[in-house]
């Protein structure tokens, strides 16, 4: 897994978001989710 960002490998999982593992980069700092889902709406 890469920061989307920083396009660093030192990311760590950090807790769960809306029922989503969350993610945070230890490199910039940044929080994501492993993927994101379009609206549909």
């Amino acid at each position: 897994m890469q920061c989307l960002d920083c396009q660093s490998t030192h990311v760590v999982k950090n807790g769960r978001r809306q029922q989503q593992q969350n993610y945070l980069c230890r490199q910039c700092s940044r929080q994501f989710l492993d993927a994101y889902q379009p609206k549909g709406y």
